[in-house]
């Protein structure tokens, strides 16, 4: 899911605190039979463009405005991981939304194509959270989706959004590269 708000605000310390009362989108997106991974491959998530079209449907969403995707392993049969890189990590690994809209206006050609890509801007705007231990963590060189000790939850949030808010999203992701190898049975990850 995401967050369902039109302009997402920063994760704090607090965040491990406050994350509960964060109203989430009530679209979410089921990531499974994920494929083995190995490092510094790149991995794309399912579209998730039904979850951006919810937020930017949001009666305060402007172009400009932030917007965060929460991700969590909530499948209490399976403990297997995969692990990619945070925005701490390298920068140039870290995660990145890829989106394409239309929009009809002036400038563009009535239902001009755009695609636009955005990296994680800042080393906060990563993490996440154990549900049973409730730890914070942005700190880390990466983002696990597991059912570690309880599940995890990771949260990113992308600025700066130059994303129309008459914009029809045509197709969303975020693409993620592995900072180590998976050979085991994928996870199953929860876009909520």
């Amino acid at each position: 899911t995401g967050e369902s708000i039109g302009d997402s605000s920063e994760f704090t310390t607090a965040t491990s605190l406050s994350l509960d009362n964060r109203l989430k989108t009530t679209t979410s997106i089921i990531w499974k039979d994920m494929e083995k991974w190995l490092v510094d491959r790149k991995y794309e998530s399912p579209d998730i463009s039904t979850i951006l079209k919810e937020i930017t449907n949001h009666p305060d969403w402007e172009s400009g405005n932030s917007l965060t995707i929460f991700m969590n392993s909530n499948d209490p049969t399976n403990a297997q991981t995969r692990t990619v890189y945070s925005s701490r990590g390298l920068a140039d690994k870290a995660p990145v939304l890829s989106i394409t809209y239309t929009k009809s206006t002036r400038v563009q050609p009535r239902n001009a194509v755009v695609s636009k890509t955005l990296s994680i801007q800042d080393g906060g705007d990563d993490f996440e959270v154990g549900e049973v231990d409730n730890i914070f963590a942005s700190t880390g060189f990466d983002l696990d989706f597991c059912q570690c000790s309880g599940y995890t939850t990771v949260g990113m949030r992308f600025t700066k959004m130059n994303l129309p808010s008459d914009a029809v999203v045509r197709s969303a992701y975020i693409r993620f590269i592995a900072d180590s190898t998976s050979n085991s049975p994928s996870p199953r990850v929860v876009i909520a």
